[in-house]
């Protein structure tokens, strides 16, 4: 199998710094961007699996990025992140075809919750394309 991509997209540096340790004994090669620009220029290098986005980025926000990675084929899984987490976000991020919200400050073991079942459903996915 190939490697197992996840990009985090933050302004924040503890955000990167976080992500890294918790995904640094794992087998999971881990991409970093600071702006939208940044992170779908990586995305269009490497394949993705996982996206976890801060809400508000410098140069847009996740519905932009989004809205890029629906563009074609089967798109990473997004995770949405954001102090400022709430029913209306997570429900806006489901609907709109997103995987889930993680409220700041992050938690270990949710991240790694949040990122395994995104990654099964992204492998589901793909093979439902393949059959």
């Amino acid at each position: 199998m190939s490697e197992t991509v996840l990009l985090l997209v933050s302004p924040h540096q503890e955000d990167h710094a976080f992500v890294g340790r918790v995904f640094s004994k794992s087998s999971w090669t881990m991409l970093s961007a600071t702006t939208l620009q940044e992170a779908l220029e990586l995305i269009g290098r490497h394949e993705v699996a996982v996206v976890i986005a801060e809400r508000r980025l410098d140069d847009g926000c996740w519905k932009t990025m989004w809205e890029q990675l629906t563009a074609g084929g089967v798109p990473p899984m997004l995770v949405v992140t954001s102090q400022d987490a709430d029913n209306h976000l997570w429900a806006e991020v489901l609907n709109l075809g997103g995987y889930d919200v993680l409220a700041k400050p992050l938690d270990e073991e949710e991240v790694e919750r949040v990122v395994s079942g995104a990654l099964r459903r992204r492998q589901s996915q793909l093979a439902l394309q393949e059959a």
